[in-house]
């Protein structure tokens, strides 16, 4: 796979991280736990923004990803463990769905 379209890959997933940090902001019943994990993914987001822009090195992408997708794993089991709105659920189990896909395009 090209930089460019992991990239572009990324650039998505980041974007749907952010908006479900935003939901669970918004959700003031969202279990600490998941607000917690949620903050920490949306942290992590925002300071790989800066690898993806300024590496060609597939493997470091690679491990910020996996990074990534351990921290949505972490989210879905809040998720599942607590009390959780609908939209926030939908929001959580969709970020989690794209960061495991992207790891595996990646591998």
């Amino acid at each position: 796979m090209e930089m460019a379209e992991i990239k572009k890959l990324v650039n998505n997933v980041e974007h749907t991280i952010h908006r479900t940090a935003q939901v669970c902001e918004q959700d003031h019943s969202a279990p600490p736990q998941l607000r917690q994990v949620l903050g920490q993914l949306d942290q992590q987001s925002s300071q790989g923004k800066q690898i993806i822009r300024e590496t060609h090195d597939e493997s470091r992408v690679r491990q910020y990803i996996e990074k990534l997708e351990s921290l949505g794993d972490n989210a879905k089991r809040a998720c599942e463990s607590g009390k959780v709105s609908t939209e926030l659920r939908s929001a959580v189990m969709q970020t989690h769905d794209e960061l495991s896909n992207l790891k595996h395009l990646l591998h």
